[in-house]
């Protein structure tokens, strides 16, 4: 049996309908964790996948397991700092590294920008997604409190 080979890439504009579901999944899962609606309705998402694509100032990445992209990354840049916008990898095809082959990808990218800080969202119910970023040496510098009103 041939071992997956796992992989992240620059997206094109080929792989835009793959990255648009994979975006509505990622929407999806994040809803009902502890945070994640008021993350999607107060934070919202101030970009859109074709502007993100086009833009010289973000990467958007595709996280494949052999040619199929099951996962995406969106990162940014400005004055100096990158920041993760959005990780996501389909839930069947975690725990194979794909989640770090895309972090990789985005650190490469924030290094190559001269960027001197990676910065990215952990809500506070997903304990999965902050014990990941430590594993890169990511740790929290700030935490967001709110308050329905």
């Amino acid at each position: 049996m041939t071992p997956l080979v796992v992989s992240a890439r620059a997206a094109t504009l080929a792989d835009v309908d793959r990255l648009h579901d994979l975006v509505e999944q990622a929407r999806q899962s994040v809803r009902p964790v502890r945070g994640g609606a008021s993350h999607l309705d107060v934070d919202g998402v101030d970009w859109h996948l074709d502007t993100r694509l086009e833009s010289p100032h973000a990467a958007v990445l595709c996280g494949l397991i052999d040619d199929a992209v099951v996962g995406y990354a969106v990162v940014s840049e400005d004055r100096g700092a990158a920041r993760i916008e959005a990780i996501f990898v389909e839930p069947e095809a975690r725990e194979v590294g794909l989640g770090e082959e895309l972090l990789d990808a985005v650190i490469a990218w924030s290094r190559a920008r001269g960027c001197s800080t990676l910065d990215a969202v952990a809500l506070p119910g997903d304990r999965h997604t902050k014990n990941f970023f430590e594993t890169f040496g990511m740790v929290a510098r700030a935490i967001t409190v709110s308050r329905l009103l």
